[in-house]
């Protein structure tokens, strides 16, 4: 399937159109990214890593690797800081995201955020892959070389977060910017805002089970809206299984996932997700695996001095 990867090439010759940010089936668990509001909401200092390999079985299918850490700075403040690695083909996008996040308002029950976070990426694309094929060698927008180009932006974001739910809206990057190597054609590919919101909560169905549904919308310039709904149920606070279904292209189904997460000792978390794909690609595809490792570096506090529920959607979503 080498010819698969002259389409990533095509991609920075063009304008481009779509989804272009991360996809995580457990957003919930990586608010993070889509959300610099949510840095120092757990009120403990918390290393999370994220690998997801999508579309497993094409050649050149996205890869993403992820590590992240936030903290509180005092009563009102958090910081955090998000490294990522993506690769799509030929395409690699390397970079990070500073967040800075301070409490609007915050009591024993409830704490809304306010954040902003400073965006660096680098987008590369490799034309010396021995991988691709170029069937025009003279066409002069396609280099036989490396080539990157340096993006910065800015975001920001807004989250509630109650003992019983959670609320996030947020854009993590405002700026609209064209990035690619295409020298003979001045139409590069262009990166849109992304509006994300997402909501969540926790439902007793008795003192051992709680009902966790939780959801997440995308909305970008000329591109369908897609959703995540995500079901799961929690067993005494410690394992959790859920299920999600993911919209696609014009409201059409993309996937159904299947989620687990573990806690371990109230500080060491351990999610794994596989999404089970539902669009025409399904016959080629074996699906996606996504693997999360989330860590508290101190006990958490509820804020009273006494031991903090690490499965409050509050605190650990």
């Amino acid at each position: 399937m080498k010819n698969y990867l002259l389409f990533f090439c095509v991609l920075f010759g063009m304008p481009l159109w779509g989804q272009q940010d991360g996809q995580f089936t457990q957003f919930m668990y990586n608010k993070q990214y889509y959300n610099p509001a949510y840095s120092g909401v757990r009120t403990v200092p918390t290393i999370s890593v994220l690998y997801r390999k999508q579309w497993m079985g094409f050649e050149g299918a996205p890869i993403n690797q992820q590590a992240a850490f936030n903290t509180p700075l005092g009563e009102r403040v958090g910081v955090g800081l998000l490294l990522q690695r993506q690769s799509q083909g030929i395409l690699r996008t390397t970079g990070g995201m500073a967040s800075y996040s301070y409490s609007l308002a915050k009591t024993e029950k409830l704490t809304l955020k306010f954040g902003i976070q400073g965006v660096f990426e680098q987008k590369a694309i490799d034309f010396m892959n021995k991988e691709v094929i170029i069937r025009e060698p003279n066409d002069p927008s396609t280099r036989s070389e490396k080539t990157a180009t340096n993006i910065g932006n800015v975001g920001a974001g807004i989250y509630l977060g109650h003992t019983h739910f959670y609320v996030g809206v947020s854009m993590p990057r405002i700026i609209e910017t064209k990035f690619g190597s295409n020298e003979i054609n001045k139409n590069k590919a262009s990166q849109y805002r992304h509006l994300y919101g997402m909501v969540g909560a926790a439902i007793p169905l008795g003192s051992k089970v709680r009902l966790m549904p939780a959801g997440m919308i995308n909305y970008v310039k000329n591109a369908p809206l897609s959703m995540d709904a995500n079901l799961g149920l929690e067993f005494f606070k410690l394992l959790t299984i859920a299920t999600s279904y993911r919209t696609g292209p014009k409201g059409a189904d993309d996937s159904i996932d299947f989620l687990l997460h573990f806690l371990v000792k109230n500080r060491f978390g351990v999610g794994v997700a596989y999404d089970y794909t539902l669009s025409p690609i399904k016959d080629y595809s074996k699906g996606s695996i996504e693997l999360l490792l989330q860590f508290d570096l101190r006990e958490r506090t509820d804020g009273t001095g006494g031991g903090g529920d690490m499965s409050n959607p509050r605190f650990f979503f």
